[in-house]
C-alpha cells in the first residue's frame, strides 16, 4: 500500500495528472523541475510529504539510528534533503535518525542483492550436494 503513495510510479502519475499529461518519466519530471516549473514542484513536496508520512511510521516502529533511501530518484540530493527536512517537521527529535542518506547502490542495489543471495545459494548447494 505504502508503495502506492511513495513510489517513483506515484510521483510520476500525480504529475502527469497536474500538468494534464497522459504520461510523464522521471527525468522529464525532473528536467521540469530544473527549470524551475512551479506545477512539478508543488507535485515533488506533495510526494514527499506522502513519503515522509510513511518512513515516520516506521521509524516510530522500528527506531533505526540510520535511515538510507534507495530507488534512482533518491540520487538526486535535494530529494534527500527534502525528505530529512519533512521528518524533522513530523517526528520528535529524540526519533530522529542520526543519518537520513541516499543508499550508495542506487538503483542497482536490488541487482545487488540478488547477485550476492544467488552466489550464497550456489556456494551452499556446492557446500552439501544434494
Amino acid at each position: 500500500c505504502y508503495e502506492a503513495y511513495a513510489s517513483v510510479h506515484a510521483l510520476t502519475r500525480l504529475a502527469a495528472s497536474k500538468l494534464r499529461r497522459r504520461m510523464i518519466t522521471g527525468r522529464e519530471l525532473f528536467a521540469l523541475l530544473d527549470q524551475g516549473d512551479p506545477v512539478a514542484l508543488s507535485c515533488l513536496e506533495s510526494w514527499v510529504r506522502e513519503v515522509a508520512l510513511g518512513l515516520s511510521s516506521l521509524i516510530h516502529v522500528l527506531n533505526p539510528g540510520a535511515l538510507v533511501l534507495g530507488g534512482g530518484v533518491m540520487q538526486r540530493r535535494e530529494v534527500v534533503d527534502r525528505v530529512r527536512a519533512a521528518l524533522e517537521g513530523q517526528l520528535l527529535p529524540a526519533m530522529m535518525p542520526d543519518e537520513v542518506c541516499a543508499a550508495a547502490l542506487g538503483n542497482a542495489a536490488g541487482l545487488y542483492g540478488c547477485h550476492v543471495a544467488a552466489r550464497k545459494k550456489m556456494e551452499a548447494l556446492h557446500a552439501f550436494p544434494e
